[in-house]
């Protein structure tokens, strides 16, 4: 599969939780629910800080519902791959040059 032509507006997020520890440099998120009228999701992984912020590495597993509004336009595509299961984005690399891929599917929450 090559590429997924992925490209979104702005995004409206009314609510977040977060659990989050910094210890030595590396932000360890445990849970980070953001919530609203045009997404859904739920990021854990580690954010290992540089002293600039563009050099910190990134480790994050972002869990996407397949049904946010958001992604209405990539709808059929993305319950072809996931199945009715969350949407799971690998983010790697660092905050000035992110990776992003598609890491395969969660389970619904």
């Amino acid at each position: 599969m090559g590429p997924f032509p992925l490209k979104l507006e702005t995004v409206n997020i009314e609510n977040g939780i977060a659990e989050i520890d910094i210890v030595n440099g590396v932000a360890r998120i445990r849970n980070l629910k953001l919530s609203g009228t045009d997404l859904n999701c739920s990021i854990t992984g580690t954010i290992e800080m540089a002293e600039r912020s563009d050099n910190s590495k990134l480790d994050l597993n972002i869990n996407i519902d397949p049904e946010s509004a958001a992604l209405e336009q990539y709808k059929d595509m993305i319950n072809i791959m996931v199945n009715n299961n969350s949407l799971v984005l690998a983010v790697r690399g660092t905050l000035g040059r992110p990776d992003v891929k598609i890491a395969g599917t969660g389970k619904s929450e």
